[in-house]
This record gives C-alpha cells, sequence and structure tokens, in this order.
C-alpha cells in the first residue's frame, strides 16, 4: 500500500540551500523514494520513513525477548496487520499492549484463537482498541467457566462479530452509538450491561441473550438461537427473521418480512406458523434439525394456503397438505421429509439436504 506520509507544502519566498535540500529530503521521504542507509541522516526523516508493515509470528519460533521488542518498540515500525498464530501466553514476560501498536489507518482488527489474560481470576478482558477502528472480530475455541469481558469499544466501531465457546459474555460498557451490525455466538449467556442497543443497528445475530425489550427501529435481519423469551415487537423495516430453538414465536409479523426461517428440534413442538403471510415473503425455512424418535412430538403439518411471492421452500420433519405456488423457484427437501409430492411446473428441487445454514 503506498501512502505520502508527508505534504511538503510550495516555496514560500527565497529559501537557503540547506532548507531546499531539507525539503527534497523530506518529499522523497515520504514518497519512499529515500534509500534506507539514508534514514538515520536526521531523526525527523528516520520517523517520517518509520514502515509501516504485516506482522506474521508463529507462537513456537520467536523467544519472549524477540516478541515483546518486536511488538512493542512502536517507534521504528508501525502496525498495519497482525497475525499471531498459536498460543503466546506461555512465553510472555508480561501482558502485550496492542493499542500504541496499531497504527491509526487500521479500520479492521480480526482475532482469532488467542487467549486474553485478565487482573480477575476467570475473566478474559478483551483490551480497548483505539479510535478509527470500524470492524471487530473476536474467535476462539474452548473456554468454559471463563466470564469474557469487553470494557470499551471504540466509538468508530460499525460492525463487531463475536464467536466463542464460554459461559459468559459480557459488553461493560454502553454498545457504540454507530454500530451497524452485531453478531454474537456464545455456548453461554451474553450480556449488555449498560443500556440498551443502539438505534443504528441493521444487523442483529444473538444466540443465547438477555431478554429484550425493544429492538432498534431501523433493524433489517433478525436471528435468534436459544432465546427464551418473548419476542418484542419487530420493527416494520425488518427484512429476514431467523429463529432457531427459541421458547416463544411471533404470530403477527411485518409485511417488510421477505425470509422467515424456522428451525426446531423434533423432541419440542413445532413453532406455529405466522397468523398471516406477510404481503411480501419470498423465503420460507420449516426445518426440524436432528433425526426424529418414536416418542418425538407429531410432525407439524402446513395446511393452508402459502403466499403467491413465494420463491424459495425448504421443509425438513413436517408435510405439506397445500399446493405449491406458482412463482416457486427452489425447493429443498430434507432427509426427515417423508411425503410424495406431485410436482408440476419448473424450479430447482434438492432433496435429502443434511446441512442447513443460515440466510
Amino acid at each position: 500500500m503506498e501512502e505520502e506520509r508527508i505534504r511538503v507544502p510550495a516555496p514560500a519566498g527565497s529559501l537557503s540551500q540547506q532548507e531546499i535540500v531539507m525539503m527534497v529530503f523530506t518529499s522523497m521521504a515520504g514518497r519512499r523514494l529515500l534509500p534506507k542507509k539514508c534514514w538515520s541522516l536526521s531523526r525527523l526523516l528516520h520517523d517520517t520513513v518509520a514502515p509501516i508493515i504485516k506482522v506474521h509470528l508463529v507462537a513456537d519460533s520467536i523467544n519472549a525477548a524477540t516478541l515483546h521488542r518486536l511488538l512493542e518498540d512502536t517507534s521504528r515500525r508501525n502496525v498495519q496487520r497482525l497475525t499471531l498464530d498459536g498460543d503466546f501466553t506461555s512465553m510472555q514476560q508480561r501482558p502485550l499492549n496492542l493499542v500504541p501498536l496499531l497504527s491509526p489507518a487500521v479500520a479492521q482488527v480480526d482475532v482469532a484463537f488467542c487467549s486474553f489474560s485478565g487482573s480477575i481470576e476467570d475473566v478474559l478482558t478483551i483490551p480497548s482498541l483505539p479510535e478509527g477502528v470500524a470492524s471487530l472480530s473476536v474467535t476462539a475455541g474452548f473456554s468454559r467457566d471463563v466470564v469474557w469481558a469487553f470494557s470499551k469499544l471504540p466509538q468508530s466501531l460499525r460492525h463487531l462479530i463475536v464467536d466463542a465457546t464460554t459461559d459468559v459474555i459480557v459488553f461493560e460498557q454502553p454498545l457504540p452509538t454507530l454500530l451497524e451490525s452485531f453478531i454474537v455466538e456464545s455456548g453461554g449467556e451474553v450480556h449488555v450491561g449498560a443500556g440498551s442497543l443502539p438505534a443504528s443497528l441493521r444487523n442483529l445475530q444473538l444466540w443465547g441473550f438477555q431478554q429484550l425489550y425493544e429492538l432498534p427501529p431501523r433493524l433489517r435481519v433478525l436471528m435468534l438461537q436459544r432465546y427464551i423469551y418473548p419476542l418484542p415487537l419487530l420493527p416494520d423495516t425488518l427484512e429476514t427473521l431467523v429463529l432457531d430453538y427459541c421458547t416463544h414465536h411471533v404470530s403477527n409479523l411485518p409485511d417488510s418480512v421477505r425470509s422467515l426461517a424456522l428451525y426446531w428440534h423434533p423432541a419440542q413442538p413445532a413453532p406455529p406458523l405466522p397468523a398471516r403471510w406477510p404481503a411480501h415473503l419470498e423465503r420460507l425455512v420449516d426445518w426440524a434439525v436432528g433425526e426424529s424418535e418414536p416418542d418425538d412430538a407429531p410432525e407439524p403439518c402446513i395446511d393452508r394456503p402459502l403466499p403467491p411471492t413465494l420463491t424459495q421452500l425448504e421443509l425438513n420433519g413436517c408435510s405439506i397438505a397445500t399446493d405449491l405456488p406458482q412463482t416457486l423457484q427452489t425447493l429443498r427437501l430434507g432427509r426427515g421429509f417423508s411425503q410424495e409430492l406431485d410436482l408440476a411446473g419448473s424450479f430447482k428441487v434438492t432433496v435429502n439436504g443434511r446441512r442447513y445454514c443460515y440466510e
């Protein structure tokens, strides 16, 4: 990536020979034209041409002294992209401070399979990030009996993704007011310690979240898994709704909904379909996850006309007692769908599908 570090103003009046030479060297340094042997001619030029670099460290290939010297000496380098590959917790002399290490130009931070240590036992404190970061993705492996604590998030953050198999995830401060995507997947509980969800949210995907009393007014995507509370009123901007193994369901959907996906487990009663179809519904998923057993709940049946706007239909562990709409373009049937269908028309059919995905 080419970056001009210093903008040299046009000469104003007469300049001395020394000033002209300094201007030329400064311009060359800003355009990365100055040979490395000349970088030490002056402290100003040395700092000016300090390179923006990408760092990829493998845990087993570096010692602790080199690790700290490389990552904490920010006077000689400005890290734009940092990858820590492996477990560095056993080789650190002290906790790494990544905030001054990151370049102010960094807009995206991805942290994968890293361990963070905090001052309190059984609490992993995620380091705060500088303003300017627009996207943060944190994914990790198995960490039972540990609380993940996010202290302060930058107000510049627009997208936040957290995927961790841990008991509790806590966001101690209110979420950034400009946040557009908030995606949290956890095997345990998720809590936002202060304030409600920001009104700027467009995409909300939560697993095991605390009770929602109100949804953002301009929300477009809502995905909930293992949500045990009644659903709040859905905004009329919502286009995609996914409910997976939720205790409560909605009977009335806004007409703005174009995709409705209901995932459930055969051991539990299937979720009821909405009282009426949204006026613009294009995709419907009624999908049982897992194999059914003889003592499972009765197989549900779709026995009322499907919406005439429907183009995609996905069924598993249920039956259908109504005609398929003429607008249908894609039909996907899982392994748990055993009904014989009399198909007519021109559309794509996928049978014995095992995989299910959130779309």
